[in-house]
């Protein structure tokens, strides 16, 4: 009886033993008998790599398939790029094609990726090219537009055709981010004539951004004022919230009131209760704004 255990156990062990080779075989010395011709010439740059190099052997093997065309490029950054290989190789589809773009940017990129920019990399990938010429000015900034990369990967299509006059101002454009990447279909077309201001527009953008949407139709006209109104502004914005529900009137005669600002402005938080009967008849008050003022 007991020879015949020692008989299974060992024919058990023999064919995990078998069993181990094959595997052995299939990932270790097969891919790297595939790649022979382009391996074995390049030995010398790969021998001062091992240390790092073996203890992730294991998890580069599987894809050497596909990196052995690559390696004239790749083995210059050995280095940099071997401590984050686990990280990296799932995406090898995505990164490979880049590799001419991404290589010589790896000291911005790399220090990236503990904070999540791979997640947007299939994203990305279609504009990468595109995008490259605009990496010295952007992947310093790297680290703050993290933050943001899915809204922009999102509306990239939006903003790739503006990007050569956004780029040179994004320094003052990030810490606004939160408000401009949720308008960039009312503001982009719109750029040539927020450019030139862009620094006062900035100071009250955060108080601006939530009616937006509101002003769309009259955004136009507005920005080419903007030099009139922007000495308003400390008037203007106490009051955007309190006239909202009054939009459909005073929005369509913005161009007509611009004018008389400096008369209306400082009365009007006295005159809100008064909004219900006054905004209906704006089109006769308008031209005798000057006189009204004077008696209120």
């Amino acid at each position: 009886m007991y020879w015949l255990i020692y008989i299974v156990t060992l024919i058990f062990s023999l064919w995990t033993f078998c069993a181990l080779i094959s595997n052995l075989l299939n990932k270790l010395i097969l891919p790297l008998y595939r790649n022979k011709d382009v391996l074995i010439p390049r030995t010398g740059k790969v021998i001062p790599l091992l240390p790092a190099l073996l203890p992730r052997l294991h998890l580069i093997l599987p894809y050497i398939d596909q990196l052995a065309p690559h390696l004239d490029k790749i083995l210059p950054h050995a280095s940099k790029l071997l401590p984050h290989v686990p990280v990296l190789l799932p995406h090898l589809d995505t990164l490979l094609p880049h590799l001419d773009i991404l290589l010589p940017n790896l000291d911005y990129l790399l220090p990236a990726i503990p904070s999540g920019i791979l997640v947007h990399l299939p994203s990305l990938s279609p504009y990468i090219r595109d995008l490259s010429p605009f990496f010295p000015e952007l992947l310093p900034k790297l680290p703050k537009l993290l933050p943001y990369l899915g809204k922009i990967v999102s509306q990239m299509n939006l903003l790739l055709p503006h990007l050569p006059e956004l780029v040179p101002v994004i320094d003052k454009l990030i810490p606004f981010f939160d408000i401009l990447l949720d308008q960039l279909e009312v503001l982009l077309p719109r750029l040539d004539l927020i450019l030139p201001q862009l620094d006062p527009l900035l100071v009250y953008l955060n108080h601006l951004g939530p009616h937006l949407k509101y002003l769309d139709p009259y955004l136009d006209d507005l920005l080419k004022q903007y030099k009139l109104i922007d000495k308003h502004m400390p008037f203007i914005i106490p009051i955007l919230e309190p006239l909202r529900p009054f939009n459909p009137q005073v929005l369509p005669r913005l161009s007509r009131l611009i004018p008389h600002l400096s008369e209306a402005l400082p009365h009007v938080p006295e005159l809100l209760d008064y909004f219900p009967i006054l905004a209906p008849r704006l089109d006769l008050l308008i031209p005798h704004l000057p006189m009204l003022s004077f008696h209120i």
